[in-house]
């Protein structure tokens, strides 16, 4: 359909887009001139930035689809991910062409799943937006708590403020939100993922990302660099032998700070509104209280929970790269690969 109105116009066409619909608006300029506007995948935009293409123009990209877990938002079905696109141009050839998309995208239920995530209570943060990017949902279930340990974290901090090690590693989120508001003053500094790196940018600290989600990246990130370093690591009391070793074998000293113990909160998990069932760590899923059902996608973060959980006698259906963004793509993968089926 459309609608003109002197030289200007209005065109709406409607499509198909899977199972939900496409609304295409196009405003045409004083001129007559309609302009198609170029849409760029290329780059990866967090939600809400604000793209300028120079030269042809400039493009405001939004996404709407970043609901609070378990939304079900304003689709009639439920259970949806909606993606709206704004995009408008300028032109240097004489004419002013605006152009206007408004699109529309709705996953049916086949496609959408609630996911129950494993989560220290706080933890969970952008869960629910970084699940929604993909089409999904998630809420937090907790078989595990942590208990602080004051006088470790005062010994970490009085031995970074006397100058005792030359590089700190922050393995979790959780030491790092404790202790970098106590800094004053320190070495290099080195993160897993960026849960963990949001937490040091938060309190001004400086830091380098480990290029994968796991502690076995340490020392070949910092290859011979680390020989005769002392490396402070803060974390919790979950013994990990296999990164003390490989410090040690490539050289370094390192010196582990339990700052932290985690317990079984003993509450059975509450898996009954939920699809699937994401486990974030090996101890999140040795200590978890939880029954599997028939119809309960069961997942895992990284291969190291994998492993554990095959151990215990549970089978994952998909095993993520150690990131929840990488645990989603391969969730979406397998989805597409099975036609949805679970």
């Amino acid at each position: 359909m459309c609608r003109e109105h002197g030289k200007g116009g209005i065109s709406i066409r409607y499509s198909q887009e899977r199972t939900g619909y496409r609304v295409n608006k196009c405003v045409r300029d004083k001129g007559g001139k309609h302009r198609r506007g170029k849409r760029d995948g290329s780059k990866k935009r967090e939600e809400g930035d604000l793209e300028a293409e120079q030269g042809t123009g400039k493009r405001i990209r939004m996404h709407a689809g970043n609901y609070p877990a378990g939304s079900t938002e304003d689709h009639p079905e439920g259970r949806a991910k909606q993606d709206l696109y704004h995009g408008s141009e300028m032109r240097e050839n004489g004419h002013k062409s605006t152009e206007m998309h408004t699109i529309i995208s709705y996953r049916g239920d086949t496609s959408h799943m609630k996911i129950a995530v494993t989560r220290l209570a706080g933890k969970e943060k952008s869960d629910a937006a970084r699940c929604a990017e993909f089409g999904h949902s998630c809420y937090s279930v907790h078989p595990l708590r942590s208990e602080i340990r004051q006088q470790e974290i005062t010994a970490f901090v009085d031995a970074v403020h006397s100058g005792a090690f030359d590089c700190l590693f922050f393995t979790s989120a959780l030491p790092a939100k404790i202790i970098a508001p106590l800094l004053k003053r320190y070495p290099r500094v080195i993160a897993i993922g960026p849960q963990t790196a949001g937490e040091l940018r938060q309190f001004h600290i400086g830091y380098e990302t480990l290029p994968g989600f796991y502690s076995r990246d340490f020392v070949p990130y910092l290859g011979e660099w680390i020989r005769g370093k002392h490396i402070g690591i803060p974390r919790a009391d979950v013994p990990n032998p296999a990164l003390i070793e490989s410090i040690n074998a490539a050289g370094g000293i390192a010196h582990e700070f339990r700052c932290y113990g985690l317990e079984p909160t003993g509450n059975p998990l509450d898996l009954q509104p939920a699809d699937a069932i994401l486990f974030t760590s090996a101890m999140s899923y040795a200590k978890a209280e939880w029954i599997q059902r028939p119809g309960l996608l069961v997942m895992a973060i990284g291969d190291i929970t994998a492993a554990a959980m095959r151990k215990g006698g549970t089978d994952p259906a998909v095993v993520g790269d150690g990131s929840l963004e990488g645990t989603l793509k391969a969730l979406n993968a397998r989805l597409a690969s099975t036609g949805n089926a679970r």
